[in-house]
């Protein structure tokens, strides 16, 4: 696979093996600026592990990952981070006896650039990116609120506002509505519609809540036992009867094609 200049991130046969198993098994795809790229699959299918691998949490066994045409296989998080590639976690990853509005000045602070000597306070930029971050994802209210007293939705908010607190230029969420209801799931929607419409950012997102992932997606992706299982438009999964059988079910399929026709009735609309 030649590197494109609309190719934001390529991953050529990715491969990460614990022992004679395989969590990611030879993965190649890639994603382009502005896109939204859906992954699901079963559980244990390899996709937290793909995140880790690309985040720079743990060095594959194989394989190179591209970011904007250089490689940065084996690189840290941090200087991961540094780079422009941002990323939530499914379990609580905040620093919960920070206020709100502290974990996003932290996260700012940290997630743009290496500090060798960090400062005693914050700079001017990053309480400017804190505060940009509280009014996008509506947590201005709750900005001197400890982040460990938060409500559910609220703490899912905070940490997607960590990760983008940084301006990335590219986004993996990893499952992050899963457990909330319809209007929680909504609020979290709007989000990520401005992140990718209004702010450009390249999303890539792990959800079982496959109507939010059909009607947000622009491609989907769906892993199996660590390989690439099938790829294409949000429309098409509910057609794949491998998809079906090994990770949609029957009311999977409803709820893809729900998905795919509320997007579809979104766009003639807009």
């Amino acid at each position: 696979m030649t590197h494109s200049p609309q190719h934001l991130l390529e991953v050529r046969g990715l491969t990460k093996a614990y022992g004679a198993m395989k969590a990611t098994n030879d993965l190649i795809f890639h994603v382009d600026r502005g896109e939204v790229l859906g992954i699901g699959g079963p559980n244990g299918a390899g996709k937290t592990t793909l995140f880790d691998l690309l985040s720079g949490v743990t060095p594959p066994t194989a394989g190179r990952i591209l970011f904007e045409g250089a490689d940065i296989t084996g690189l840290g998080a941090s200087a991961i981070c540094h780079l422009g590639i941002s990323r939530t976690f499914q379990l609580n990853a905040v620093f919960n006896s920070q206020t709100v509005a502290d974990n996003l000045k932290t996260c700012a602070y940290f997630g743009s650039e290496k500090r060798l000597v960090p400062g005693l306070s914050y700079d001017r930029r990053s309480e400017i990116r804190a505060a940009e971050v509280l009014d996008l994802t509506g947590l201005t209210d709750y900005a001197d609120v400890m982040a460990g007293a938060l409500p559910v939705l609220q703490l899912k908010l905070l940490m997607i506002g960590c990760a983008i607190v940084s301006h990335p230029k590219l986004l993996l969420l990893d499952e992050p509505v899963g457990g909330l209801n319809p209007a929680e799931i909504e609020t979290c929607a709007a989000v990520f519609r401005q992140l990718r419409d209004f702010h450009g950012t390249t999303i890539v997102v792990i959800e079982h809540v496959m109507s939010f992932m059909t009607a947000f997606a622009d491609r989907i992706m769906i892993l199996h036992h660590g390989a690439k299982l099938h790829e294409g438009a949000a429309g098409s999964l509910a057609d794949n009867p491998e998809v079906v059988d090994v990770f949609l079910g029957v009311s999977g399929a409803a709820d893809s094609r729900k998905g795919a026709q509320a997007e579809e009735v979104g766009n003639a609309t807009s």
